[in-house]
């Protein structure tokens, strides 16, 4: 197993802070995208949903057709939605790029800003109200009602 994989295996072992359900502080909370611009949560103002994945597992790359769809089904109701790689960013732009994946925003996630959740594998979904409470945590996509709910600000 190489080094990264031994790291990212690391972190989310280690992760022990839950959030679901819970409001985080999302002034704290932040990814950048690829062309540098650091994006914090709390400054979004809209129902999010976060994908993490990593260009370093196959099985990440192959559902990144299933965020996406929800992308373009909810993004003109509101829905921000932003895919954040964990691997190398070059190849994962260039995947993005190449499959045609267009998100709100992609990027990379710092591996401490994981500790806010606790996942042991990938990919994994967080959805977040304009409110920044979680509201959907999971390794498969939200329900399509959970997803509309957030769009309506009952969170």
């Amino acid at each position: 197993m190489n080094v990264s994989k031994k790291l990212i295996c690391a972190i989310f072992f280690l992760i022990s802070l839950s959030c679901f359900g819970q409001k985080i502080k999302t002034n704290k909370f932040f990814f950048h995208t690829y062309q540098g611009k650091k994006i914090i949560l709390n400054k979004i103002n809209a129902p999010l949903l976060l994908f993490v994945w990593s260009s370093n597992h196959s099985h990440c790359i192959k559902r990144l057709a299933i965020p996406f769809s929800i992308h373009l089904k909810f993004c003109k109701k509101g829905l921000i939605t932003c895919a954040v790689g964990l691997g190398n960013r070059s190849i994962e732009k260039a995947l993005l790029n190449q499959k045609g994946f267009k998100f709100s925003y992609t990027g990379f996630i710092a591996p401490n800003m994981l500790s806010f959740f606790n996942f042991h594998s990938i990919p994994f979904y967080v959805l977040f109200s304009k409110k920044g409470n979680i509201i959907y945590t999971g390794y498969k996509s939200p329900p399509e009602n959970i997803i509309k709910s957030s769009l309506i600000n009952i969170y």
